[in-house]
C-alpha cells in the first residue's frame, strides 16, 4: 500500500467521525450508543495500525491505534459487564498507551530507548490505578511502590540495552528504586527502617556506578557516597529493628580489634 493510500484511509476515518457526529447531533442516532462508539475507536484503531504494517517506520501510529482500542475497552467493557469496575478500564486504558511505547521500543530493536519511560511510567500508572479496583484489601503504599519503581526500571533497562553507555540512567533509576522500595514497605516496616531501606538503595546505586563504569571512565568517586549512605542506612534499619544495641558494640570491638591487630603488625 502507497503512502497516498494511507493518507485516503486517514481521511475516509476523518470523513466517517464528521458524519456520526452530525447525525448524533440531528438525532438520527441517539447518544446513549456506547457499542457504536466502542466500533467506531475500534476500527480507528485498526486504520492507524494499518499506517503502521505499511510502513513500519511510521512507529509513531502505534501510539493513537494503542490508545483507540484502550478508549474502545474503556466505554465497551462498562456496557457489556455492568459490574466492572470503572477504574480498571481506566486503567486499561492508561495500560494500552504504556504498551504501545513499549512495542515501539522492541519493534525499533531498542534504537528508540527513550519509549521505555513513558511505556513503564504508563504500565506502573495503570497498575496504581487498577489494583485498589481489583484487590481492594491491598495497602494503596504498594501500588505507589510499583509505580514509583516501574519508573525506576525503565532506567535500570535503558543502562542495560545501551550496555552502559548512557550510564546516567543508574541514576534516577536506583533513586526511583529506592523511593518505590520506601514506600512500599511501608505497612511492613517502622518510619526509620523504611528511610534505611531507600539509603540503602542509594548507596548500591552509587557502588553501581561505581562498578559498571567502563575502565576509560573511571568514577571511584561514587563508593564515598556509597559507603556513607549504606552506613547511615544500617543505622537507620537497626533503630527500626532494635539492633543497633547489638549493632553499635560490635562495631566498637571490630574497630578496636583492627586498631589492634594493625598496631601490632607495625611493630612485628
Amino acid at each position: 500500500m502507497k503512502r497516498l493510500d494511507v493518507r485516503v484511509l486517514f481521511g475516509i476515518l476523518l470523513v466517517c467521525l464528521g458524519g456520526l457526529f452530525l447525525l448524533q447531533n440531528f438525532d438520527i442516532i441517539p447518544a446513549d450508543m456506547p457499542l457504536l462508539w466502542v466500533a467506531v475507536f475500534a476500527l480507528s484503531g485498526i486504520v492507524f495500525l494499518v499506517a503502521f504494517f505499511t510502513d513500519m517506520q511510521h512507529w509513531w501510529a502505534l501510539i493513537p491505534g494503542f490508545a483507540l482500542f484502550g478508549l474502545a475497552a474503556l466505554i465497551g467493557l462498562p456496557s457489556l459487564l455492568p459490574e466492572f469496575p470503572g477504574d480498571a478500564g481506566v486503567a486499561i486504558f492508561m495500560g494500552m498507551i504504556g504498551l504501545s511505547f513499549v512495542a515501539i521500543f522492541l519493534i525499533t530493536a531498542a534504537r528508540e530507548w527513550w519509549a521505555l519511560i513513558p511505556g513503564f511510567s504508563l504500565l506502573g500508572l495503570a497498575a496504581l490505578i487498577g489494583l485498589p479496583a481489583l484487590l481492594p484489601a491491598l495497602p494503596s503504599e504498594f501500588g505507589v511502590g510499583i509505580f514509583m519503581g516501574m519508573i525506576g526500571l525503565s532506567f535500570v533497562v535503558i543502562f542495560l540495552v545501551t550496555k552502559g553507555r548512557e550510564w546516567w540512567a543508574l541514576f534516577p533509576g536506583g533513586a526511583l528504586a529506592s523511593v518505590a522500595a520506601m514506600i512500599g514497605l511501608t505497612p511492613i516496616l517502622r518510619g526509620e527502617g523504611t528511610v534505611g531501606v531507600m539509603l540503602l538503595g542509594l548507596a548500591l546505586t552509587f557502588a553501581l556506578v561505581a562498578l559498571l563504569a567502563p575502565r576509560e571512565e573511571p568514577r571511584r568517586w561514587a563508593l564515598i557516597p556509597a559507603g556513607i549512605l549504606a552506613v547511615v542506612g544500617v543505622l537507620f534499619v537497626a533503630a527500626a529493628t532494635r539492633l543497633a544495641g547489638y549493632i553499635l558494640p560490635a562495631a566498637l570491638i571490630v574497630g578496636g580489634g583492627y586498631f589492634i591487630y594493625h598496631s601490632l603488625r607495625t611493630r612485628g
